[in-house]
C-alpha cells in the first residue's frame, strides 16, 4: 500500500507525522523493526509484520512531513528496497 501513514515506535524513534493514524496495540506488537537509517532528515525503516510475514519499507521526510510505505513484493530483495526506496516507489 503506497501513501499510508503509520505510527510505529522503535529504536529509530517514532515514525509518523501530522495526520498519521495510530495502529492498534495488536498491530504494534506484530510489527518488528529490522533496520533503520537517517539521511538528510529522511528516515527509512525496514519492517516485518509477524502476523503475515510480509516485509515493508517506511519512509518519512521530517522536513516536508511527507511519508510513504512500500510493501516488498515477492521475489524482491528487502535490503534493495530499504537502500533505494525512492527508486522502488517510482515503479
Amino acid at each position: 500500500m503506497r501513501g499510508a501513514h503509520h505510527t510505529i515506535s522503535g529504536d529509530c524513534g517514532t515514525l509518523g507525522g501530522q495526520g498519521a493514524r495510530s495502529m492498534t496495540a495488536e498491530s504494534l506488537t506484530s510489527v518488528r523493526e529490522l533496520d533503520c537509517r537517517w539521511t538528510n532528515g529522511i528516515q527509512v525503516r525496514l519492517l516485518w509484520r509477524e502476523f503475515d510475514g510480509r516485509v515493508s519499507v517506511a519512509v518519512v521526510d521530517t522536513r516536508s512531513r511527507e511519508s510513504f510505505r512500500l510493501d516488498v513484493p515477492d521475489g524482491e530483495r528487502p535490503l534493495d528496497v530499504f537502500c533505494h526506496p525512492f527508486a522502488h516507489a517510482a515503479h
